[in-house]
């Protein structure tokens, strides 16, 4: 146990006071420091998220009053990620901080491994801070939420935080704890200084979550029914859940601005189907990084308490079912047995749309959102009517003779309806009578035969034209004895390869390739890879290409000469990237220049070789022409 520990300041790392102990201890080795706080010499000392906190709860001198989960929520930065994360993996960082295995699995089962937004490379810290610090309680210490990736400014102070020269992550010495103040102290680049009011949205958020440890996770799904509830208010979703995907990244880069969006790693590609924006608002499978989720919640017009503190109120625009039937021709007639509601959006005033399905088959629709009490006795739009409908129909009108009108007020719709459906009712009764008495369909089918003994040469289109009433009539109501009784297609096989000179064409074609593949290689703008396809579609020969190259022996040489590997595409491609980059006067570096050129990963060595060597002349100053 120790004899002392250092009290822990507010907003102060768990790291920190770690460092602050070895300076006070007088250990002249930093392994002792490790063993006399956490029983081992080989822990690591980690900045954000570390382990084996039972052990040091256990060294803590007697009487501390400090517990486990105390130093997790206060000292540590698991409450910027908690609220982001699932309640049960959650639960499983908190153990694995608690206990001496998994430490190397922290990181990456948080995410934080894989993100593309990186950790911050060194401790920061804001040099009133320290003055403060030093004023109040006679010594510096490394402020938490400083710390946090995106976090630039200091959020008590507003001023641009300074980077040390402590690694955050140190592999050469990974057991160092290293107190503050340190020398050498630089303010961040001053690229961010425009985006002031951006940066300084983002460091609020991030001391507020954590400076609210208690606002837990309340799971993914959670999180996105927050989203599509902001979502709607500003138009983007549907009352289904439907987002508009790309007017929200069009909205959303308009709102941040491409550069800083990319400087603190969160650029979104508009034209990807798969880019980060469009996995948080959809159905989630996985975890974002807290930064990104910051940036939204800000241009969804909510603060980071508003979000999480207030209530979604239920999008229900016509209650809870079950709702009412408006069928008047059933006896549950205006009672509540409608079991299924589909809600969609009004295109032109963006006011929900609901279409109301019953048992009895009477389905309708009507708009909402429901504002008194007898809106759910509306009925809009008349979906369909059902049988039970049509009967009682038949039953007013025909059985008892009603008029029109007194028929369209009992079925609650108006003359033309009445009159609508009677008709349609008749011509369906009239057609199953007729083809209930076979004398038609056996008439026809005989007409048919005797069209096609009449005229045994001619083929299917002919005899349609000839017998164009028997054939529709046929197809409507006997298809597969039609299709049955149809002359065979007429195959023209066999005399195409008598009419084709191939010879002739191989020559034609063959004298081609070069000037066409030549004129793809070279065409302005974008490189386009030469291609069996890209050519064939250039001379307008692509299916002869495709199907009969084996009768074409010089058009099958020159390609071979011709058509571009995917090697060397992609290292014409990297030097389009090359002046594309230096036009418009921007470094080069690796990353620019696959974005610019479009390159997947995997790309071949050559590819990775032809990028170093572009980098390497670039930075020597020298610059060589080349044919692309």
């Amino acid at each position: 146990m120790l004899a002392f520990f250092p009290a822990l300041y507010p907003d102060e790392m768990l790291y920190s006071a770690c460092a602050r102990y070895h300076r006070r201890s007088g250990n002249l080795s930093i392994k002792a420091t490790m063993k006399d706080l956490f029983e081992s010499t080989t822990a690591s000392a980690v900045v954000d998220l570390p382990n084996r906190l039972d052990c040091l709860r256990r060294q803590l001198p007697a009487g501390t009053l400090t517990t486990v989960d105390r130093l997790i929520k206060e000292n540590t930065l698991l409450p910027l990620y908690s609220p982001f994360l699932p309640r049960n993996r959650v639960d499983k960082m908190i153990a694995w901080m608690k206990g001496s295995t998994h430490g190397g699995g922290i990181h990456m089962a948080m995410g934080i491994m894989a993100s593309s937004v990186p950790a911050p490379r060194y401790l920061r810290f804001c040099p009133e801070c320290l003055a403060a610090d030093e004023s109040q309680y006679g010594e510096p210490y490394w402020h938490r939420s400083h710390q946090a990736a995106g976090a630039l400014l200091c959020h008590r102070h507003e001023v641009w935080l300074c980077e040390s020269d402590v690694p955050t992550a140190a592999p050469q010495n990974k057991h160092a704890f290293v107190a503050a103040p340190v020398p050498n102290g630089k303010y961040l680049p001053q690229s961010y200084e425009r985006y002031f009011q951006h940066c300084r949205e983002i460091t609020r958020s991030v001391a507020w979550l954590l400076s609210h440890p208690e606002t837990e996770s309340s799971g993914l799904f959670f999180l996105r029914k927050k989203y599509l509830h902001h979502l709607r208010q500003m138009d983007l979703a549907s009352y289904s859940g439907r987002v508009a995907q790309r007017e929200l990244l069009e909205r959303f880069t308009a709102h941040y601005g491409n550069c800083f969006l990319e400087q603190i790693h969160c650029r979104i590609d508009i034209d990807s189907q798969d880019n980060w924006l469009n996995r948080i608002v959809r159905k989630p499978r996985k975890a974002s990084h807290p930064l990104r989720h910051i940036l939204l919640i800000h241009f969804l017009g909510a603060g980071l308490e508003e979000f999480f503190c207030t209530s979604v109120p239920e999008n229900r625009p016509f209650g809870r079912g079950p709702w009412l039937c408006l069928n008047p021709a059933v006896s549950h007639y205006r009672q509540a047995v409608v079991r299924r509601c589909v809600i969609s959006r009004n295109c032109e005033t963006g006011e929900p749309v609901g279409h109301f399905y019953c048992s009895c088959g009477f389905n309708y629709a009507r708009t909402g959102p429901d504002r008194e009490r007898s809106d759910k006795f509306r009925r809009g739009k008349i979906l369909e009517v059902g049988s039970a409908w049509e009967a009682e129909l038949i039953r007013l009108a025909e059985k008892e003779g009603k008029s029109l009108r007194a028929t369209a007020r009992s079925l609650g719709v108006d003359v033309k309806t009445v009159i609508r459906y009677l008709a349609r009712l008749a011509d369906c009764q009239q057609e199953e009578n007729f083809i209930e008495d076979g004398q038609s369909l056996i008439e026809r089918r005989t007409r048919w035969h005797a069209l096609m003994a009449k005229h045994p040469q001619k083929g299917r289109k002919e005899l349609r034209t000839l017998g164009s009433a028997d054939y529709c009539w046929l197809y409507r109501n006997d298809r597969k004895w039609l299709i049955e009784n149809l002359p065979p297609v007429k195959s023209r096989k066999g005399t195409a390869g008598r009419r084709v000179d191939w010879p002739d064409r191989d020559r034609e074609l063959g004298a081609w390739v070069g000037p066409v593949a030549h004129a793809i290689r070279y065409a302005p703008g974008r490189p386009v890879r030469v291609t069996i396809s890209a050519i064939g579609k250039k001379l307008g020969a692509l299916g002869i290409l495709q199907r009969n190259i084996d009768k074409l022996s010089q058009v099958r040489t020159s390609l071979e000469g011709v058509i571009e590997t995917r090697a060397a595409f992609g290292i014409r491609r990297v030097r389009f990237a090359e002046r594309e980059l230096l036009r418009r006067g921007e470094s080069l570096e690796a990353w620019r220049i696959v974005r610019e050129a479009h390159l997947r990963p995997g790309y071949p060595a050559s590819v990775a070789a032809e990028i170093e060597r572009i980098i390497y002349a670039f930075k020597k100053g020298v610059m060589h022409g080349y044919e692309i």
